[in-house]
């Protein structure tokens, strides 16, 4: 019997295309049949702490709190930013056609949650930073990389005034900054920066990436070892996955 063909997907976020990379059946699971995760200690331990950091940034707390100690200069320095961003949620409409609101269900094409970001006027460029909880890990290097891309390409789009974008990555519970510039010599890991000259080439490359997430109808599993021991959707865990 042939498998009934799916709606398309209409929306996006980075989140999503790592969900559909990671599986495509995960995917439809997740996203289009509604199924919840259940909550884990771990998810609630990075939503807490992401809190808060905003919580601090934005003077609301004025100690820092232990578990941001291992950045406690680098928040400091946040705090002092004249120009910065905090927790923001940026949306556009289908092809970055123009920006929307995160709750615009119907016309909200991509969305893109933003963390902290700060201008550095001597250069004019933003830094925009996602704070992570748990480790860095070498093997999702090309997962970092393509959400700093993204990031990359929407700063570019949301501050026009601005003349270079140097994203970068905080791993909170371990001092771990990436890219580190200061490791370049070690292990070659410079400064990540995008141009102006660099928009439509990232708009472009991201339209290849999304597509086939776009085009699909069927979202077939992609069993594997290291995507399925984790999922909540797997048979072993009495979902409804086959596998």
């Amino acid at each position: 019997m042939p498998i009934a063909a799916i709606k398309p997907i209409t929306s996006w976020s980075f989140s999503r295309y790592s969900d559909y990379r990671s599986c495509p059946q995960k995917f439809k699971f997740k996203h289009i049949d509604k199924m919840k995760e259940p909550p884990s200690p771990a998810m609630q331990r990075g939503i807490d702490i992401h809190k808060l950091a905003e919580d601090y940034v934005k003077g609301t707390l004025k100690t820092l709190p232990a578990e941001l100690k291992l950045f406690k200069n680098e928040f400091a320095k946040l705090r002092k930013e004249k120009i910065k961003l905090v927790e923001e949620q940026w949306t556009w409409t289908k092809d970055w056609g123009g920006e929307t609101t995160w709750d615009d269900w119907g016309g909200a094409w991509l969305r893109v949650k933003l963390d902290v970001a700060y201008v550095n006027v001597t250069h004019n460029a933003l830094v925009p930073i996602d704070h992570k909880t748990g480790k860095f890990s070498e093997w999702k290097l090309p997962e970092y990389l393509e959400q700093l891309d993204l990031y990359g390409l929407a700063a570019l789009k949301k501050m026009p005034d601005v003349d270079v974008v140097s994203p970068r990555l905080w791993f909170l519970d371990h001092g771990r900054v990436y890219p580190d510039p200061t490791l370049d010599l070690v292990r070659g890991e410079h400064e990540i920066e995008y141009f102006r000259k660099d928009e439509k080439l990232l708009e472009k490359k991201w339209a290849m990436k999304i597509k086939p997430m776009f085009a699909d109808r069927t979202f077939k599993p992609t069993p594997s070892e290291s995507a399925c021991r984790f999922c909540h959707f797997r048979k072993a865990n009495g979902g409804p996955c086959k596998f």
